[in-house]
């Protein structure tokens, strides 16, 4: 990769005008097998186990290949220094589910689940001078281990359809990409322990031939358990908690994880003549606050809002064909998903 990130004109050694260049070479290997056991009581009740093994090795070998002479000294790794090293993990994750159909149309379901990502090495796309220890690179694995229990059903004739669940499930080393602004790289680190505990219900109403209903709502409760080593945003102060160029956020929202979220709509579709439909449909969806940043910049914080969409269409009444006129956003609500701290930049950038 390359950037630029001052305006320092051609360097004088070569012309470039990019800050750095900076290849990097990644290898690794990944082994996994994973078997299940399946047992029927009746025809009712059925018990399913099983467990995945995953075994992975990676190296990275990293360098910055060319450094603007005119850049600052001390911010990056100098030119050629090589940044290498060796991952190897082995992991195990069982989990089991049992189901019972106490009717026909109903599904009623227990499941303790657990799920693992390989850990390796951040690819930054500059070398600060933190990096010329390998181990400021490397992040850890991350485990999950939970359960859920739901509910699945179709009632008045298949005209009433609703999907319910409740979970809870909880992270160890967590991973995280954060932007240290002050040395213009992202770095995945690992939050040491994180839960989310919630529950999901979606139900679909057909009130009459023509007119569908639906609506969906859910909870997430998305917390870091113990976070006491995460960065700190530009222009933090040890007043606010940055203290030694990290911060304890044990006890605050994951990132992008709003607590509510609600969603509504209807549907009208009739025949109006032959083999062709008219259908008119609406949407309006409600999403809590959120942070947009790992570091919970307060600039960084998204409030609530909502979403409408809307559409129509002609088409036959089979679905062979349709002509729609779609409508996202309809109220033209800006909100953010992702950012990051200015490079270098001072508070509140």
């Amino acid at each position: 990769t390359n950037g630029r990130i001052a305006p320092l004109g051609p360097d004088p050694r070569n012309g470039k005008y990019e800050t750095w260049d900076r290849p990097a070479k990644n290898w690794g290997d990944t082994y996994s097998a994973y078997g299940q056991l399946v047992y029927k009581f009746g025809d009712a009740v059925e018990l399913a186990g099983g467990v995945r093994w995953t075994h992975e090795k990676k190296r990275i070998d990293m360098r910055h290949t060319h450094l603007h002479s005119l850049f600052p000294a001390g911010i990056f790794l100098p030119e050629g220094i090589v940044v290498a090293g060796d991952y190897s993990d082995t992991n195990w994750s069982p989990e089991a589910t049992i189901t019972w159909h106490p009717t026909r149309n109903t599904t009623l379901y227990a499941a303790y689940k657990t799920g693992y990502k390989s850990g390796g090495f951040s690819n930054p796309s500059a070398l600060s001078a933190n990096y010329a220890d390998i181990n400021q690179a490397r992040f850890g694995s991350e485990s999950a281990e939970g359960g859920e229990i739901g509910a699945k059903g179709s009632f008045a004739n298949g005209r009433i359809s609703i999907n319910a669940a409740l979970y809870r499930y909880t992270f160890d080393g967590l991973q995280l990409s954060s932007f240290n602004s002050a040395t213009t790289t992202f770095t995945i680190r690992n939050a040491a322990k994180a839960r989310t505990t919630g529950f999901e219900i979606e139900t679909n109403v057909a009130v009459s031939k023509a007119f569908t209903w639906r609506y969906g709502l859910g909870y997430n409760r998305a917390r870091y358990l113990s976070f006491p080593t995460s960065s700190c945003y530009a222009g933090q102060t040890a007043a606010q908690g940055c203290v030694g160029g990290v911060q304890d956020l044990s006890g605050t929202p994951l990132v992008r994880a709003p607590d509510w979220s609600f969603s509504t709509g209807a549907t009208y579709d009739i025949p109006i003549g032959g083999d062709i439909a008219f259908g008119l449909s609406g949407d309006a969806k409600f999403t809590d606050s959120y942070y947009t940043q790992e570091n919970e910049n307060p600039v960084a914080l998204q409030s609530d809002f909502w979403l409408f969409n809307a559409s129509a269409r002609i088409h036959h009444v089979d679905d062979k064909w349709e002509l729609a006129l779609i409508g996202r956003n309809l109220s033209n609500r800006r909100y953010g998903l992702s950012s990051a701290d200015k490079p270098l930049g001072a508070a509140g950038q």
